[in-house]
């Protein structure tokens, strides 16, 4: 049975969560009782994805990802771009596809903005090697969760195989509009440039 003290420390206690889990700290502590009236303490871990920006959250988890096998994943402001235009064109024609109804696809643009890729990448204007595309989905948790059950978006992410392991430059793109059909738009690009 909790007497009034062990009350008011448990609503002190609960406020203080309140209280950390509004910071952002991406740790919780749940207190309980046992049997015996003695408190237990159990630590949970949030991973902080709250950030100011879709985008940012959505690095950060791409960053701090156990799974992650790149030793070096930096942002690029050219990829960054392309990303953000891509995540937009998406919703205000209507489409998700890596290639646009123009018919081009990231290679093209990548390039067309001045990234300098690896000549041996795709060069058909329709072409695929640096892009996962996602929609419908709001929070950046959310959608890494449904890329890492995809095996093709999985291996791009983390790196699973040599040839994505070696990209280690990102740009995202996220759009919001909801007049759009599905409302949210991603685009990560994670490339290499040749040198």
């Amino acid at each position: 049975m909790l007497n009034s003290v062990n009350c008011q420390g448990s609503w002190f206690r609960l406020r203080r969560i309140l209280w950390t889990f509004t910071l952002a700290i991406p740790i919780i502590y749940v207190y309980l009782f046992n049997i015996y009236g003695h408190m237990t303490t159990y630590t949970i871990y949030i991973p902080n994805v709250t950030t100011d920006t879709p985008e940012r959250s959505l690095a950060k988890i791409l960053h701090d990802s156990p799974l992650q096998q790149r030793s070096r994943l930096v942002p690029n402001a050219i990829l960054a771009g392309v990303a953000e235009a891509k995540a937009k064109d998406m919703a205000i024609r209507g489409y998700v596809a890596h290639t646009d109804p123009d018919g081009y696809g990231p290679n093209y643009h990548a390039r067309q903005a001045g990234y300098n890729l690896p000549g041996f990448y795709g060069k058909e204007k329709d072409a695929n090697n640096i892009e996962s595309l996602g929609a419908g989905i709001e929070q950046p948790l959310a959608i890494w969760n449904m890329w890492m059950h995809s095996p093709l978006h999985k291996a791009h992410l983390i790196g699973e195989i040599q040839f994505y392991r070696d990209q280690d430059e990102y740009g995202i793109g996220f759009y919001a509009d909801p007049n759009s059909p599905q409302r949210w738009y991603w685009c990560v690009l994670i490339a290499r440039q040749e040198n």
